[in-house]
């Protein structure tokens, strides 16, 4: 298993980080992709946990929240309501018209996995707005990849407190700390003669434990709909929620230090 999540990291990170690079229509493009793929799974796990999303409905609500939320296109900029008009308004006839074949926690679920998406994945689109958006992106990857490897390998070497057996069983407050640990060095060598260290500290500790959280978050909605994994897109690492949830978690904490400081 191991090996091959190595290969399919070898593969795949080279590829997403020369999207990165190129920015512009290619990364919004993959975002996206990405946006919708991580719809596609979210809405199998919660159809195995007994709910009945409007699939339909979700992918329009997807591309409707990202256009919001960054602005593409302009007449969708993110000073008007126009995108979250349509949708609640789509919603409410939905109901109207499918009531009771769909309920409100129907709609509920439709709308979560949409904006949980959006609203996290946004702040890979905007990060282009910002000086430096490359660096600024692979720093969030680094942290994310960081906070996982440490906690993935000290956990295994150390791990003996379970952290959150309930939610997720294999992760230990060992895990934990060498995940923050791991994150930490990372942020403290990129930002090394630009950033003072007590800030970089910061940003480690915290991007860790934002990327931990956004972990346990996927986990519980896995663990409340039954399922192991959130999908099988990726060889060796499950799903697309299950490879970037992390990182959704660490990217606006990334885009906010970047920003202000």
């Amino acid at each position: 298993m191991l090996k091959t999540r190595i290969l399919t990291a070898l593969v795949g990170i080279p590829a997403m980080l020369g999207l990165a690079y190129l920015g512009g229509p290619y990364w919004q493009l993959f975002v996206l992709l990405l946006a919708m793929a991580g719809l596609f799974e979210f809405y199998a796990m919660v159809s195995a946990g007994g709910h009945r999303p409007i699939r339909v409905l979700g992918y329009l609500l997807v591309v409707l929240l990202l256009a919001w939320f960054t602005g593409i296109p302009a007449v969708l900029s993110r000073q008007s309501p126009a995108s979250l008009l349509l949708g609640m308004m789509v919603t409410g006839l939905v109901l109207l018209l499918f009531f009771p074949r769909y309920n409100l926690t129907d709609l509920a679920v439709t709308w979560f996995g949409p904006l949980y998406l959006s609203v996290f994945l946004s702040y890979a689109l905007i990060t282009g707005e910002l000086d430096g958006s490359f660096g600024i992106l692979l720093l969030a990857f680094l942290l994310t990849w960081a906070s996982d490897s440490g906690g993935y390998f000290v956990g295994r070497w150390l791990g003996r407190r379970k952290l959150a057996p309930t939610i997720s069983p294999n992760k230990t407050w060992a895990g934990a700390a060498g995940g923050i640990f791991l994150a930490v060095m990372v942020a403290v060598l990129y930002g090394w003669g630009e950033y003072p260290v007590a800030y970089t500290v910061l940003l480690g500790v915290a991007g860790s434990i934002t990327a931990q959280v956004g972990d346990l978050v996927v986990s519980a909605m896995k663990r409340h709909c039954g399922v192991k994994d959130t999908g099988s897109l990726i060889t060796g690492h499950g799903g697309v929620l299950d490879r970037f949830d992390s990182f959704m978690w660490v990217m606006p904490l990334v885009y906010y230090f970047c920003k202000y400081f």
